[in-house]
Order: C-alpha cells, then sequence, then structure tokens
C-alpha cells in the first residue's frame, strides 16, 4: 500500500513542480515578491501574528507585493489609495469572485452561499435580497420586538442577582448571541432562560457552532497544496465534511419545523426566506437558505465573540 502511495505521490509530485516554473517565468507583469520556495511558494514566511509578518514585508518590498501560498496566488495590498482603487466601480467586478478551496465548497453548499458564490446572476440575486430583505431598515424593525424581549428577560435576570456579583460581559455576549438566533431561526439557545426542555437543543447548537467555528478556523493544507489534500494529510477537509452532515441535519431541521409554524409577518430571517421560496422558488432552493442562514449565524459568532 505505502509502495502504490509513493508511486502515485511522486509524478504528482514532479507534475506540479513543472507546472508552478512554467507559470513563474510565464507571468513577468507581477507586483515584488519576496524569494520563494518550489511547491511551497511563500507559505514558510508567514510567522503569527501574520499581519505583522505581512507589514513587515512590505516595509521591504513595498505596498503592493505578489506573494504565493502553495497553489494559490495572492496580491497583498497595505496602501489605503490601492486599497480604495481596487474597490472602485471600475475594478470591483473583476476582484469580486473568492477562491474556490475545497473548505470553502464544504462549508458554502458548493459556492452558492453568499460571500462564496461567483459574481454573476446568483451572486447579484443573494446580494439583493440581503440588502433589500435581510439587512434593511425594514427588517430590523420587523425584529425590534424580539430585542426589546431579550434585552427585558436579561435585566430582569440581572435584577434578581443582585445580591450576587454579576459577570456583565457574558450576559451582554448571550444577549447578543440570543438576539441574533431569534431574529434568524426564531430560537434562543443562550442563558439561564431556556427552557428546560430545550436546554439538550440549546446545549447541542452551543457545540455546534463553536465546533463549527474551530474548524473552519483551522488552515486546511489542502487548500494549498492539493497533491497533500488528496492524501488527507492535515485530515481537516474530512472533519469538515463530517461536521457539515451535522449542521445541515440541524438547518433542514429548523427549516422544516418554521415552515410548519412560521409566518412571514413574524420578522423572523427564515420565515421571510420561506416566504420568498413560495414565489421564486426556483431562485431560493432549501440549500440557498440553508447558506445563508449559516454564513449569517457564523459572521455574526465572530462579530459578537
Amino acid at each position: 500500500m505505502v509502495e502504490t502511495n509513493v508511486f502515485l505521490f511522486v509524478p504528482l509530485l514532479i507534475f506540479t513542480l513543472v507546472v508552478f516554473i512554467f507559470k513563474k517565468r510565464s507571468k513577468s507583469n507581477l507586483p515584488p515578491s519576496p524569494p520563494s520556495l518550489p511547491i511551497l511558494g511563500h507559505l514558510h514566511l508567514l510567522n503569527k501574528p501574520l499581519h505583522e509578518t505581512l507589514l513587515n514585508l512590505s516595509h521591504k518590498y513595498g505596498p503592493v507585493m505578489f506573494l504565493r501560498f502553495g497553489v494559490r496566488p495572492a496580491v497583498v495590498i497595505t496602501s489605503p489609495s490601492a486599497v480604495e482603487e481596487c474597490f472602485t466601480k471600475t475594478n470591483d467586478i473583476v476582484l469580486a469572485n473568492r477562491p474556490l478551496t475545497p473548505s470553502f465548497k464544504h462549508f458554502n453548499y458548493n459556492y452558492t452561499a453568499m460571500g462564496a458564490a461567483p459574481y454573476g446572476d446568483l451572486w447579484r440575486a443573494l446580494r439583493r435580497v440581503s440588502a433589500s430583505e435581510l439587512l434593511s431598515t425594514s427588517r430590523l424593525d420587523a425584529t425590534a420586538h424580539l430585542r426589546e424581549h431579550e434585552v427585558k428577560l436579561m435585566c430582569r435576570h440581572i435584577i434578581k442577582q443582585t445580591s450576587h456579583e454579576v459577570d456583565l460581559k457574558s450576559w451582554f455576549r448571550d444577549l447578543l448571541n440570543n438576539i441574533t438566533t431569534m431574529a434568524i431561526i426564531g430560537k434562543r439557545y443562550y442563558g439561564d432562560e431556556v427552557n428546560v426542555g430545550d436546554l439538550k437543543e440549546a446545549l447541542a447548537y452551543r457545540d455546534m457552532v463553536e465546533g463549527m467555528f474551530k474548524l473552519i478556523r483551522t488552515p486546511n493544507v489542502g487548500d494549498f497544496l492539493p497533491v497533500l489534500g488528496w492524501f488527507g494529510v492535515g485530515g481537516v477537509e474530512k472533519k469538515l465534511i463530517s461536521f457539515m452532515k451535522i449542521i445541515d441535519k440541524f438547518l433542514e431541521e429548523v427549516i422544516e419545523e418554521r415552515r410548519r409554524i412560521g409566518s412571514g409577518e413574524s420578522g423572523i430571517m427564515v420565515d421571510k426566506l420561506l416566504a420568498l421560496q413560495q414565489e421564486e422558488p426556483e431562485l431560493y432552493t432549501d440549500e440557498i437558505i440553508k447558506g445563508l442562514i449559516l454564513v449569517k449565524l457564523y459572521f455574526l459568532r465572530v462579530l459578537y465573540n
């Protein structure tokens, strides 16, 4: 078995090296770049904290520099004026796409979630529904009663704890998380106000979110060196596939429950998406809805914590 793996690995390694050399020779109009290693590119230069490493490199190679992370080419910009030029009306579309990595594929439902979808009709549709339906002023007004209710619950519970020391940081974190989950899926998963019957589900949800957050932040060697990814080196992609099955099951249950008991006038995001699904079923499929829920939950988790 080992001899077979070596037999397959060596030709792939040679092929990858030849491709890298050819690409390097064929692309001369590139920004300044530090010396790189074959196959690895500039991965060996990256140290924690990453932003300090990139800043030090920019002092030596300029505000616009070219780096290669395995098979992933990247242009690093540290100049505010250059960044502004990249996101003008002329260049914004050119830079709208994200790299189609294996990790992005699994976490974003085959690149159909907002933030991962390539520029095109789907990308425009997701951007439009997010701006007009999910993140608009009218949507905030529709969920005002949810926020008011959560704030009242927190204040009531803090008053009961006046004889004890209160950790306001954890209270506010729970408040923001509950506001988020109530507005998106209509459920509360944090704090002491979770119903006893829902406690098991709440604990499972918290474990799922923490596991997702940790796993996504773990670098996947297969994103940068596909040859190693094919052999399962690091094991991150395999874990991500397995974990996404858990997440997908949870999101399916959320959609089915809101489909039974939800209302388009509730202000809850899933209910609104299901109402849109009835109008445009070919666009707002269950997979698209699950992708929107997942991205919202993840980025708000990053924001609040």
